[in-house]
C-alpha cells in the first residue's frame, strides 16, 4: 500500500513539476506564443522585428541639426533624410588617414536626432548583429540599423565587391571600375572560393586557363590582375550574373559548366568541383 501511494505521490509531483519548468523557459516579460491546453509542456519562439523596407534618397547631411543634438564636434559620413553616418569627433587611434574603423549610426526620431549604434566599416551592415553596439550595452534591435535599401545607399562596405553577395545591394560603376584599374603592390596565396582580384596559386591558373580556352585574353600566370578582373566581368556578364570580377560559386560554374576541364573530387558531393577541391 506504502508502495502505490509513493508511486502516485511522485507521479503527481513530476506533472506540476513539468508545468513550472515550461513556464520557466519563457523568458521574463514575454507571453509563450503557443500552449498545448492537454499538456503542461509550453512551447516558446520568438520573433524579431523585421528590418524596415524604407527607403531613402542620398542628401545634403543635417550637420546644424546633429552638433546641436549632441553639442560636440560632428564629422558626417553619407546621409539620408533621418539617417546619418558619421562620428562625434575624429581622433587618432580610430580615425588614421586611411579612414575611420568605426563610426557611428544616427537616427531621426520624431524630428530629434539620436545615436543608436556604433559600427565597424570594414564589415557590411548586414552582419550588424555581430559588428555594432549600442552605448547603453542593450541588445541591438531592427530599429537601431537602417533598411536594406537604405544600407546600401549610407554604407560602403555593403557594396564592396565581395561583400554584394551577403548585402544584396548593387555596386555602382565607380566600384566596378576601380576593380579594372590599378595594379596589386602584393598578392595572396588563396585556393578557394571567392577567388578575387590580387589572389594568386594554382586555383587563379585553372580558372586562367579556362577564360582562355574560352576566347578571353588573359595571362595563364597564376596573378589574378585586371586582365582576369576583366575577363571574369565579362563572364558574368553574359550570363546575367552580379558583375563583380569576383569569382564565387555561381561565376566558378559557369567558367566549368558540368566541372568541364576540371581534375578533383566533389568531397562535400555538391555537385561541383570547386577550387578547393582541385587535385
Amino acid at each position: 500500500m506504502r508502495l502505490r501511494f509513493a508511486t502516485l505521490f511522485a507521479l503527481v509531483v513530476l506533472s506540476a513539476c513539468g508545468g513550472s519548468s515550461g513556464d520557466a523557459g519563457t523568458k521574463a516579460g514575454q507571453a509563450p506564443d503557443t500552449v498545448a491546453a492537454s499538456s503542461t509542456t509550453v512551447v516558446t519562439t520568438t520573433t524579431e522585428a523585421p528590418l524596415s523596407t524604407a527607403d531613402e534618397p542620398v542628401t545634403e547631411c543635417d550637420t546644424e541639426g546633429l552638433r546641436a543634438a549632441f553639442k560636440s564636434k560632428m564629422v558626417l559620413g553619407t546621409c539620408t533624410e533621418n539617417w546619418a553616418v558619421g562620428n562625434l569627433d575624429r581622433d587618432t587611434w580610430n580615425c588614421p588617414d586611411a579612414g575611420c574603423r568605426q563610426v557611428k549610426l544616427f537616427r531621426r526620431d520624431a524630428g530629434t536626432w539620436k545615436a543608436t549604434a556604433t559600427c565597424d566599416t570594414t564589415l557590411p551592415l548586414t552582419l550588424w548583429r555581430v559588428s555594432c553596439f549600442r552605448a547603453d550595452l542593450q541588445s541591438m534591435a531592427t530599429t537601431d540599423v537602417p533598411s536594406l535599401a537604405i544600407q546600401c545607399r549610407i554604407w560602403p562596405a555593403n557594396v564592396a565587391l565581395r561583400n554584394v553577395a551577403e548585402t544584396g545591394c548593387m555596386p555602382p560603376e565607380s566600384v566596378v571600375n576601380e576593380a579594372l584599374r590599378g595594379e596589386c603592390d602584393r598578392w595572396v596565396d588563396n585556393f578557394k572560393l571567392p577567388l578575387e582580384k590580387c589572389d594568386s596559386g594554382s586555383a587563379v591558373r585553372v580558372l586562367q586557363k579556362a577564360l582562355k580556352a574560352l576566347g578571353h585574353d588573359v595571362d595563364v600566370d597564376g596573378y589574378f590582375g585586371t586582365g582576369t578582373v576583366r575577363a571574369v566581368m565579362d563572364v558574368q556578364t553574359k550570363n546575367s550574373l552580379l558583375k563583380t570580377g569576383l569569382v564565387d560559386i555561381g561565376t566558378w560554374k559557369m567558367v566549368f559548366p558540368g566541372n568541364a576541364g576540371l581534375k578533383g573530387t566533389d568531397s562535400n558531393g555538391d555537385g561541383v568541383i570547386s577550387a578547393e577541391e582541385l587535385s
